[in-house]
């Protein structure tokens, strides 16, 4: 989210929009434009959509009863600012003559305009970081390898230090404060190069994105899967895609938002650069939320989606032989070998981390060769074969903390 303030490109004297003469539009009087509903609708459609998936979130932590981590606090701080975001949307829209031609914008709203746009960036960045810090923080406590966690918490220190950076750029670069939002040539004086801030945070944006994008998927396609396990993770954990695309338009119209152009009618011309700011922030959310909600959507569409992103590992009982997927029930009958019988039971291990106990965790000590597969003792769990099973058809003596596996 850029500012209409500040110096034009390469150092070129600011671009001064034309005296208001009047007559100026009522904001309260006048139906919405239409470039005004084209920044409200899609931003308020997608803040929906990002509350309705931390309801789910939430739900889902509900119904596994468990209790909330780093990375849904980081994601509840995220919607506030997202909140908050959506208000700026509406209130320069209702009252800024935003949408409007510049010359019929009254005094008073193109400094309210201007004003709430400076704040809106602010915003825009706080909000990106406790989504990049909720996201990364789920990728760390899926994959469960020391050396890949270094990368994550580089990757969340890099987000920290781009929100610090903001932070004291909001303030320090103009001194006084005043000068982020009057236009003129006085905010060459007070004020350093703006547009070359809004450039580079929209860079940094994109670049953060695309690394946290790109960092889990080595790790998923080293893992022991088949195929469409393999597919399923990719997208849960690709969808971030819709994000840097969101992130890298916006970065277009910053770059169009700073021509004198467009600065000299920045009421029309930072519709697309607000729209996309509040798309990035509700995508994100939604991004990092679609992992953790597959309890409440299985609930709600009775569809096993916690078996679609989930993997499985299978040991036979002693004397058999590896001869790929079975069932996750498997009755062998008595052996020579064995003359009581046995149960193999197939562990499969859910990527949503949401289990209390490690095996909410990915093994990673079984990525790479299928010789580590082979070498590691599986957990097979045998039973008598008479009165095996109770009337519920599960054997007895299982216990309940591995049902949720099946």
């Amino acid at each position: 989210m850029s500012s209409p303030a500040g110096a034009a490109p390469g150092g070129a004297p600011p671009a001064v929009p034309p005296v208001p003469t009047g007559p100026f539009i009522d904001p309260a009087k006048e139906s919405l434009p239409p470039r005004a509903v084209l920044l409200v609708a899609p931003v308020t459609t997608f803040f929906l959509l990002a509350m309705l998936c931390i309801g789910l979130r939430l739900w889902a932590k509900r119904i596994k009863k468990i209790s909330l981590r780093f990375t849904d606090y980081a994601i509840l701080v995220a919607a506030v600012f997202s909140v908050g975001y959506l208000s700026i949307c509406w209130l320069v829209a209702e009252q800024g003559g935003v949408g409007f031609p510049l010359v019929r914008v009254a005094p008073p709203q193109r400094t309210l305009t201007q004003k709430s746009f400076v704040i809106a960036w602010l915003l825009q960045a706080w909000a990106n970081t406790f989504v990049r810090l909720s996201i990364l923080d789920f990728i760390a406590q899926v994959f469960s390898v020391k050396k890949f966690r270094m990368i994550v918490y580089f990757f969340e220190g890099c987000a920290v230090a781009y929100l610090v950076g903001c932070t004291i750029t909001f303030f320090a670069i103009c001194r006084p404060i005043k000068y982020n939002w009057e236009i003129g040539p006085a905010a060459l004086q007070h004020c350093g190069n703006l547009s070359m801030k809004f450039l580079l945070s929209a860079i940094f944006n994109l670049v953060l994105d695309v690394c946290i994008l790109i960092v889990p998927m080595p790790m998923l396609w080293t893992l022991q899967l088949n195929s469409r396990k393999k597919i399923a993770l990719t997208v849960v954990f690709g969808l971030g895609i819709f994000v840097c695309f969101a992130t890298a338009w916006r970065t277009y119209n910053v770059v169009h938002f700073s021509t004198p152009e467009a600065k000299m009618n920045f009421t029309m011309t930072v519709v697309e650069d607000a729209l996309w700011s509040g798309l990035e922030i509700n995508l994100g959310i939604i991004n990092a939320c679609l992992p953790v909600m597959p309890a409440a959507l299985q609930r709600i569409f009775k569809i096993p989606f916690l078996r679609l992103i989930s993997f499985s590992t299978w040991r036979p009982a002693s004397g058999s032989e590896v001869s790929g997927m079975r069932p996750t029930w498997m009755r062998l009958g008595s052996t020579k070998g064995d003359k009581s019988g046995s149960i193999s039971r197939k562990v499969e291990y859910s990527v949503d981390i949401e289990a209390a106990s490690p095996m909410g965790h990915i093994p990673m000590e079984n990525m790479g060769s299928t010789a580590k597969l082979a070498e590691h003792e599986w957990p097979t769990y045998h039973y008598t074969a008479t009165n095996q099973f109770h009337p519920s058809g599960q054997p007895q003596g299982f216990q309940d903390q591995y049902a949720q596996h099946r």
